[in-house]
C-alpha cells in the first residue's frame, strides 16, 4: 500500500486520514533516549502524525468507513458513499426511534385483537366462515408491502445516483446496506407470500378445507422468517470487535492487516458458517412441516370440482402428534436464533465496554438499536405464535390464526426493516459537505490543544458553517468547572478550607475571589478571578430551602427576554430556579460582580478574557440562568470576554424558546451527565422543557462521549430507571478519573496518554490528584506515553478502573493530615448525607 506523508495529513489509500489536535504530541516533555526513532521522525510541527498511530495500532487498512469517532478519521464525503447513521441529524433520529415505538405499539394492539376474536370466536372459525380475518390480513399486509416496496425504490434510487455520480463504496458500508437490502426483500416476499392464502380464501368461495395454497405459501413465509433471523443474527455479529485480517473482499483470502477499530464488518464469510448449518436446519424442519400438513394424514382431498367439493363436510382440523413436534421443532429452531442473537448482543456490549467507545461508536450504536429494536420483536413473536397455537390447539382457528400468518408480527417487522434500511441507505449524495458526527465529536485535552483543533476545523470545514462556528469540549475546563462546582459547596466550617480554595485558585490561576449569598432561598456562588481568566461557581442543593426551590418544577416567563414577536413562543424557565436567582436581587449582584471585574480585566489583555461559569445539579440550573445575562451584559458593555458554561448533573431548566435563546448567546455550554444520573436525565415534564448546550456522557468505565446524538443518548439511557448515586459530584470525579485512567489501557483514545500527561505536567493540583487517586505519577505516564502502541493491556501498576473511588478527595498534597471532607448536600459520596437534597432533586427532575 502507497502512503504519501506530509507535515499535516497522511494519506491512506484510498482514503485520506486528517491529522488532529487529539494526536497533538507532547513528547517535549518525554526524554529524548526514551522516544522510538519512529515516534521521532514523526513528530513535526507539534502534530502527531497518524502514520505512527496507525502503525502502533497494528493498522495499515484504509479508515473512514462505517469507523468510530476517533479524531482524525475525517471522512471524503466528495468520492465516498456515506450512510445516513454517519450524519444522522436528532430530528432524523427522533423519527427512526418514533417509527420503531410505533411498530411495536400497532403490533400489540393488533395481537391483542386477535386474541379477543380468538376467544369469543373460536367455535365459529373454520375455512367456510371467512371475512374475519382473512380480510384484515389483507388490507394491512398490503399497506405493509406498499410501503416496503417504497423503501426498496427508495433506497436503490440513493444507491443509483450515488454511483452516478461517481461516488464509490467502502466495504463495510458496502456490507451494511447488503445486508439491509437483502432482509428488506426478503420481507417484501414474506408479505406476498402472507397476503396470497388470505386473499386465495377470500376469493375462492368453493374452498371449505386446507387447501396445499396454504401449505406451501407457509412454507414460503416461514422461511423467509428463518432467512430473517439469519440476517439479523449476522448484523449483531458484525457489530462486534474482530481482532483479524481485513477482508476487503468476502470470498477472498486476501487480506489487509488488523485495524485498531475491526469489527466483523472486515471478517470472511466463513465467520457465518455456523449460523447457516443452523438455516439449513431449520429450513429442512420447515419443510418437513409443510409436506405432513399438505400430504399427511389430514391432508385436503376430494374431487376438485367446486360443485362436487361443496357437498363435503368442512375438513377436521384436528393435529397428529408427528405435526405438533414437528410444529414444536420450528419454535426451537426459532428460539436457538434468539439466544444467538442475544449472546452476540451482550458478548459484543461486554468486549466494548473494554474498548474505547469513539474507536468503536457505529459498533456500539448499532448492536444498542438492535437491543432496543429487536428485543420487542423476538418477544412478540414468541408470545404471538405460543399462544395463538397452543392456546386453541386442535381447533381451526388455530390453524387459520397461524398457518395464514402472524399479522402483529408482520407489522412490527415491517417497521423494523424499514427503520433499519433508513439508518444504514446511503445519505443524501447531493450534499457535498455533510455534517459528520465524528468531526462535532472531537475534543481537546487541553486548552492550547482547542486552539489547533479550530485551526483544523476551519481548514476542513469550507462552507459548512454547521461545523466552522461549532464549539470545542475541553477535558482540562471541564475537570477545572468539577473543583470549583464541589468548592462552592465548601465553607469556613470545612477543614481545611482555605487550603482547598487555593488549590483552587492555583488551579485556574486566579488571584482574588469574592463569595455572593441570598438568605431568602440559601443560593450561593463563588468568583474568583485573575489576569488569565475567571470562574464563576453555583452551589447545588444543599439545605432544605433548596429542596423547596427544587420541587417549584412549574415555569414562568423569564425575563428579560430578547424575544419581542408576538407569535413567537416566549422563553419560560423553572420556577423554584428563577426566584432562587430573582431573589433579594442577587442577580444583579452577580452580573455587575462579574462586569465589573472582566471590564477591567479585558482591557489588561489583548485576546477575549474567559470566563468560566460552572454548578452542580441546581447550581447548574442557576448556571445556565445567568450565563446568558452575564453575556448580554458585557456584549452591551462592549468587553471582549468568551463565556463558557460546564455544568454537572444539570436538570433541564426552562422550555424550547428558552433553550434555543440560550444558544445564540452561550454556544459553549457543555452539560456533563453522569452514566444514568435520575436528575440530569429526566425532567423533561412531557417535553416541555428542553436541555441547552451540548451533552457530554460520561460513566464510571472510562466512555467519553461527547455531543451524542439523540440516538446515542436514547440507547445509553435505561428505559423508565435511573440512578441517584450518579447524581453525587463524587461520582462525578470518580467517572473523570476513570476517563483519565483508561488513557493507559486498553480503552484509551490514540493520543489519550499524551493528552493526561500534559494536563498533569501543566498543572500541579491534576498531578497530584493523579498520584493519589490513580496511582499515576508523572514519571509513570512518561515511562507509558513513550511505549503508546507497543502494548494492548493495562500496567500490571494501575488499579482496575471498577476501583477508582467514589469520592471528592485527592486534589490536595500527599502528606496534608487533612480530615475526609463530607460536603454539604447533594455534592457527597456518602447517601446519608445528601438523603433529603437528593430525593427533592429526584423529584423535581422526574419526568
Amino acid at each position: 500500500m502507497s502512503e504519501t506523508h506530509t507535515t499535516v495529513e497522511v494519506a491512506l489509500e484510498p482514503d485520506v486520514i486528517q491529522a488532529t489536535v487529539s494526536e497533538r504530541s507532547s513528547v517535549a516533555t518525554i526524554p529524548e533516549g526514551q522516544q522510538s526513532s519512529q515516534e521521532r521522525a514523526s513528530v513535526t510541527n507539534g502534530l502527531y502524525s497518524l502514520e505512527t498511530a496507525s502503525s502502533n495500532s497494528s493498522s495499515s487498512a484504509p479508515l473512514g468507513d462505517m469507523a468510530g469517532a476517533k479524531a482524525g478519521q475525517h471522512y471524503q464525503p466528495k468520492k465516498d458513499i456515506l450512510t445516513r447513521i454517519e450524519c444522522i441529524t436528532d430530528f432524523q433520529m427522533k423519527v427512526i426511534l418514533t417509527l420503531i415505538d410505533t411498530g411495536q405499539i400497532a403490533a400489540l394492539v393488533i395481537l391483542i385483537s386477535e386474541l379477543v376474536y380468538l376467544v369469543h370466536k373460536a367455535d365459529e372459525i373454520n375455512f367456510g366462515h371467512r371475512l374475519i380475518p382473512e380480510l384484515y390480513n389483507v388490507i394491512i399486509g398490503g399497506i405493509c408491502l406498499g410501503a416496503q416496496l417504497a423503501m426498496l425504490c427508495w433506497v436503490l434510487e440513493r444507491i443509483i445516483r450515488s454511483m452516478a455520480m461517481g461516488k464509490v463504496w467502502r466495504h463495510r458500508r458496502k456490507r451494511g446496506n447488503i445486508l439491509v437490502i437483502l432482509e428488506l426483500i426478503v420481507m417484501i416476499l414474506n408479505s406476498v407470500a402472507f397476503i396470497f392464502p388470505n386473499a386465495y380464501l377470500l376469493g375462492c368461495h368453493c374452498c371449505n378445507g386446507y387447501h396445499h395454497a396454504i401449505g406451501w405459501s407457509a412454507f414460503a413465509r416461514w422461511s423467509c422468517w428463518n432467512t430473517i433471523f439469519l440476517l439479523v443474527c449476522m448484523t449483531a455479529h458484525n457489530a462486534n470487535p474482530y481482532d483479524g485480517p481485513v477482508h476487503l473482499s468476502r470470498l477472498s483470502r486476501n487480506a489487509l492487516p488488523p485495524r485498531s477499530d475491526g469489527v466483523y464488518w472486515d471478517a470472511p464469510l466463513a465467520v457465518h458458517i455456523p449460523k447457516l448449518c443452523l438455516w439449513i436446519i431449520f429450513e429442512a424442519m420447515i419443510g418437513m412441516v409443510a409436506f405432513n400438513r399438505t400430504y399427511g394424514e389430514f391432508a385436503p382431498a376430494g374431487p376438485s370440482l367446486c360443485g362436487q367439493l361443496l357437498k363435503f363436510p368442512i375438513q377436521d382440523c384436528s393435529e397428529s402428534v408427528v405435526e405438533q413436534v414437528f410444529v414444536g421443532l420450528l419454535l426451537g429452531c426459532s428460539m436457538v436464533f434468539f439466544l444467538l442473537w442475544i449472546w452476540y448482543i451482550y458478548h459484543g456490549k461486554h468486549v466494548l465496554n473494554q474498548r474505547a467507545y469513539n474507536d468503536y461508536k457505529v459498533g456500539n450504536m448499532l448492536l444498542r438499536l438492535q437491543e432496543r429494536s429487536r428485543w420487542p420483536f423476538i418477544i412478540l413473536f414468541t408470545i404471538s405464535f405460543t399462544v395463538l397455537w397452543y392456546s386453541r390447539i386442535n381447533t381451526c382457528a388455530a390453524i387459520k390464526m397461524t398457518w395464514l400468518g402472524l399479522l402483529s408480527i408482520q407489522v412490527m417487522a415491517t417497521f423494523n426493516t424499514i427503520a433499519w434500511c433508513w439508518i444504514l441507505m446511503p445519505n443524501e449524495p447531493r450534499d457535498k459537505t455533510p455534517t459528520l458526527q465524528c468531526w462535532l465529536q472531537e475534543h481537546a485535552w487541553t486548552t492550547q490543544d482547542m486552539l489547533s483543533l479550530r485551526a483544523l476545523w476551519d481548514q476542513h470545514s469550507g462552507t459548512n458553517t454547521a461545523i466552522r462556528d461549532q464549539p470545542i469540549f475541553c477535558f482540562e475546563l471541564a475537570m477545572k468547572a468539577f473543583y470549583w462546582s464541589g468548592l462552592v459547596y465548601d465553607g469556613k466550617s470545612v477543614r481545611n478550607y482555605d487550603e482547598r480554595l487555593s488549590w483552587g485558585m492555583e488551579l485556574m490561576e486566579t488571584v482574588e475571589h469574592d463569595v455572593m449569598a441570598e438568605e431568602l432561598y440559601d443560593s450561593k456562588a463563588l468568583f474568583a478571578w485573575g489576569p488569565k481568566g475567571g470562574v464563576l461557581s453555583f452551589r447545588g442543593t444543599a439545605s432544605f430551602k433548596n429542596c423547596l426551590t427544587d420541587i417549584r418544577a412549574w415555569s414562568v416567563l423569564q425575563y428579560p427576554s430578547t424575544t419581542t414577536s408576538w407569535w413567537l413562543p416566549r422563553p419560560r424557565v423553572h420556577s423554584g430556579f428563577s426566584r432562587a436567582w430573582r431573589a433579594n436581587s442577587f442577580s444583579d449582584i452577580v452580573v455587575s460582580r462579574v462586569c465589573g471585574v472582566a471590564q477591567h480585566q479585558s482591557t489588561q489583555v489583548d485576546r477575549p478574557w474567559p470566563l468560566l461559569i460552572t454548578g452542580h445539579s441546581m447550581g447548574g440550573a442557576l448556571a445556565m440562568l445567568a450565563a446568558p445575562e452575564i453575556t448580554t451584559a458585557l456584549q452591551q458593555a462592549g468587553n471582549a470576554v468568551h463565556v463558557s458554561c460546564y455544568t454537572f448533573g444539570a436538570p433541564r431548566t426552562g422550555n424550547h424558546a428558552f433553550a434555543r435563546e440560550y444558544a445564540r448567546l452561550v454556544p459553549d455550554t457543555w452539560g456533563l451527565i453522569n452514566d444514568q444520573d435520575i436528575v440530569a436525565r429526566r425532567g423533561k415534564m412531557c417535553g416541555l422543557y428542553k436541555r441547552p448546550g451540548h451533552r457530554v456522557i460520561v460513566n464510571p468505565r472510562g466512555d467519553l462521549i461527547v455531543r451524542p446524538t439523540y440516538g446515542e443518548a436514547s440507547v445509553h439511557r435505561t428505559p423508565g430507571g435511573g440512578s441517584m448515586i450518579n447524581h453525587y459530584l463524587a461520582s462525578y470525579q470518580q467517572a473523570l478519573l476513570a476517563i483519565c485512567l483508561a488513557q493507559f489501557s486498553s480503552k484509551r483514545y490514540r493520543t489519550g496518554m499524551r493528552g493526561v500527561l500534559s494536563l498533569a505536567e501543566g498543572s500541579s493540583p491534576f498531578a497530584r490528584l493523579f498520584e493519589q487517586e490513580l496511582g499515576l505519577s508523572i514519571p509513570d505516564m512518561i515511562e507509558m506515553s513513550s511505549m503508546e502502541g507497543r502494548f494492548e493491556t493495562p500496567s500490571k501498576r494501575l488499579k482496575p478502573i471498577r476501583f477508582i473511588r467514589r469520592s471528592r478527595e485527592g486534589w490536595g498534597h500527599p502528606a496534608d493530615p487533612a480530615s475526609p471532607v463530607r460536603p454539604a448536600g447533594d455534592s457527597g459520596s456518602a447517601m446519608r448525607n445528601s438523603l433529603c437534597p437528593a430525593t427533592c432533586s429526584a423529584f423535581c427532575c422526574a419526568s
